[in-house]
This record gives C-alpha cells, structure tokens and sequence, in this order.
C-alpha cells in the first residue's frame, strides 16, 4: 500500500514504466525531498493502489546556501587575476612550499605508520583509513609517547621535550619550504629566472577552469519534495 517513486531522465519510456530497481518507497514519515540542479532535466513517476482517499502533493522549493556566494566571489576573483597569478613568482614560491610542506608531512606519517604494531604490509591501507575515521590522532598520540621515551633514554630531560618539539616542527616546515622552492626553480623557472611560458599558459587555463567550476557552484538548486 506504500507510495513509490521513480525519478529518472528517460524520456522515452510510458507512465509507471521504470525498472523494478528505480522505485522507491517513500519513508513512514509520508515525505520525500530531492535537490535538482537547474541544469538538469527529470521524470517524476509514482504509483500506489487505487485510493480515491490518498492524494499526493508535489512541490518545489528554490534553495539558497551562503557558501556558494563564497564561490561566486572566489571564482570572480580568481578568474580576474589568472592571468596574473600564472605570472607571479610569489603565487609559484608559495604554492609550491605550501604543497612541499604538506608531502613532507605525508611522508613522515607514512613512514611512521610502519612503526605501528600492524606491520609494514598494511601500512599504506592503515593510512587511508586513517584519513577516515580519524587514526591519525591515534598515531599522533603513539608516535608522541614512543619519541618522548626515545628522548628520556637518551637523557634529554623532560623540559626539553617541547623546544625539541617545536625545533623539529621548523625542520619539517624548512624541508618542504625548501623542497617546493627547489621544485619552482627547477620546473616554473627559465635560465633567465622568469617564468617559463608553457608553464605559465598551462596554469592560467587551469586557474581558470577552477574558477568557472566554483561559479558554476552558485547557481540555486531546486528542491523537489513529495507528501
């Protein structure tokens, strides 16, 4: 006795024609919602019992949602300076050192994943379910206590442990800083210390299609509900 759903974009296909595995029924609480893009077309279809007593209703509503205004005026902004930034050596340098620090750090918490009691084989799989389900800090809180009674049996005292902390931070930071700059010097970088232009024509359609992708983000989507 359930009302199902059919919500598709075949055209060509009759009334309550969907395949058995496109139905849906609609939840005890007697309401369906969908977002739609207004870009996209689609087929309401429903069917249930004969019941001159049941109606159904359908509406819709036009949504707003604050962070696409965020890309509206992210993608204005960055489709009005591509051309600029593929030119910029301080949009390269610090790009480049921004992504070097982060591969650093990604590289050290793979490497130190294998010192986890599962073994080196499912180091790589341990990683990505980390990223998921939050066992980087699990590996955060062991790595600090294994490094912290590494220092103790080294003699360093306890009241080091933080300077020392802190010290290796800058290390991580200044090796990738490094890393990207050699990466900008060697890859973006001519002879003469400009930016090469393939590399930068590259970029700047990239910069563009970034930002064409976030306005593109900003249009309402509608939302169709079914009681």
């Amino acid at each position: 006795d359930a009302l199902e759903l059919c919500f598709h974009r075949n055209a060509t296909i009759g009334p309550c024609k969907c395949a058995a595995s496109q139905w849906h029924k609609v939840p005890k609480s007697g309401l369906w919602a969908q977002s739609l893009s207004p870009y996209d077309n689609r087929i309401l279809d429903f069917r249930m019992p004969a019941d001159p007593s049941r109606s159904v209703v359908v509406s819709t509503e036009e949504e707003f949602l604050l962070h696409r205004v965020v890309f509206l005026v992210l993608g204005m902004v960055l489709m009005a300076l591509a051309h600029t930034l593929s030119q910029s050596l301080v949009f390269y340098y610090g790009g480049a050192m921004t992504i070097g620090i982060f591969l650093v750090v990604l590289i050290i918490l793979f490497q130190g994943m294998k010192l986890l009691p599962t073994g080196r084989k499912s180091s790589l799989a341990i990683f990505a379910y980390s990223s998921v389900v939050g066992m980087t800090t699990y590996f955060l809180h062991y790595l600090s206590g294994l490094l912290r009674s590494i220092l103790v049996e080294m003699g360093i005292a306890e009241d080091m442990h933080n300077p020392l902390g802190i010290f290796l931070l800058v290390c991580v930071i200044l090796a990738g800083a490094w890393f990207g700059f050699w990466g900008v010097r060697k890859l973006v970088l001519t002879e003469e210390g400009s930016v090469d232009a393939g590399v930068a024509y590259f970029v700047e359609w990239a910069i563009l299609i970034v930002s064409a992708v976030l306005i593109l983000q900003v249009f309402f989507f509608v939302t169709m509900a079914v009681c």
